[in-house]
C-alpha cells in the first residue's frame, strides 16, 4: 500500500517543459504543456495557462520509510537545487509536494512527516515551497466510509 506520494513540481506561465528540462538537465516523469487544451479537450476547450513539470521522488509504502525521501532529494545534488532556485527567481514556482493517504489512524507509519535539516537546506536553495495534502480514508464510527477528507 502506498502511504505517501512525493514529487518535485515546477510550474511556469512562461516556460515550456522542454526549456525547464534543458535548464535543469533532468527529465521529468510527466508534464502538462502551457497552451494545450484542458481535458476533456476538443476545439472549444480552454487552454492550459501554465506548464506543470513533475519529477517523482518516492512512493513510500509499507516497506519504505518517509525519511528516505530526504536522502533521494538531497542525492540529486546542490547544482540541481541551485538551478531550481534560479528558475524560481526568473519565472517558475518550485514545490515539494507530499500527498499522504491515511487508512489506519492507529498505525504510526501512516502519521507524521519528517524533513531532515539537509532536505530543508536543499529546498531553501531551490526556493521550493512545501505542499502537504493529507487524505484520511477510514470507517467512521457509524460504519460509513467517507472519502476523501482533506485536512
Amino acid at each position: 500500500m502506498i502511504l505517501f506520494r512525493v514529487y518535485l513540481g515546477v510550474s511556469s506561465s512562461t516556460l515550456q517543459p522542454e526549456k525547464i528540462t534543458r535548464r535543469l538537465r533532468v527529465s521529468p516523469d510527466s508534464f502538462k504543456r502551457l497552451g494545450e487544451r484542458l481535458p476533456p479537450g476538443g476545439p472549444d476547450a480552454p487552454l492550459r495557462g501554465h506548464t506543470d513539470w513533475v519529477k517523482e521522488v518516492f512512493e513510500v509504502t509499507d516497506s519504505a520509510r518517509f525519511e528516505e525521501v530526504g536522502r533521494v532529494v538531497v542525492g540529486w545534488g546542490m547544482p540541481l537545487a541551485e538551478e531550481l532556485g534560479r528558475l524560481a527567481v526568473d519565472d517558475a514556482d518550485v514545490s515539494l509536494n507530499i500527498v499522504q493517504k491515511i487508512t489506519d489512524i492507529e498505525d504510526p507509519l501512516e502519521k507524521g512527516v519528517w524533513l531532515s535539516a539537509d532536505l530543508v537546506r536543499w529546498l531553501g536553495v531551490a526556493k521550493a515551497a512545501i505542499s502537504i495534502d493529507q487524505y484520511v480514508l477510514h470507517e467512521c464510527f457509524d460504519g460509513e466510509v467517507r472519502r476523501p477528507s482533506k485536512t
